[in-house]
């Protein structure tokens, strides 16, 4: 790990394995040079929320990163790669949902519609209450 990705990682709020997360706008792969039980590369995985601008160490045994466990729908998924090697996944019409972090992380794509349509039909239900 270089030192533009330690410092990357010196950004993030911890968070344990049963903690809530927030919908999540991108999510960032830091590629390690330590080797996974599987055989493969240790990655370490970060996901930011834009609204608060919280970066989010979700996990740091990770050989897999899943977008289709759930069978969700993927309307426009992009990758950046930047120099330093922090690999970013973001999409212009869809959250990431945090489900499962362990040696995989797995997530599903939420529409930002619905999830904005949801919040505010529960916002206005809880006005009634």
């Amino acid at each position: 790990m270089n030192k533009y990705q330690k410092e990357f990682l010196s950004k993030c709020k911890n968070v344990g394995i049963c903690d809530d997360v927030p919908l999540l706008d991108s999510i960032y792969v830091l590629p390690t040079n330590r080797k996974h039980d599987s055989g493969y590369k240790i990655m370490y995985v970060v996901g930011y929320e834009d609204k608060t601008e919280t970066y989010y160490l979700l996990d740091t045994y990770c050989d897999v990163v899943d977008f289709g466990e759930f069978h969700t729908d993927i309307k426009d998924l992009h990758i950046d790669i930047a120099e330093n090697g922090i690999i970013h996944y973001w999409s212009r019409y869809q959250q990431f949902q945090s489900n499962f972090r362990v040696s995989s992380c797995t997530f599903e794509m939420v529409d930002r519609k619905k999830y904005k349509e949801a919040k505010d039909e529960q916002s206005n239900k809880q006005r009634i209450c």
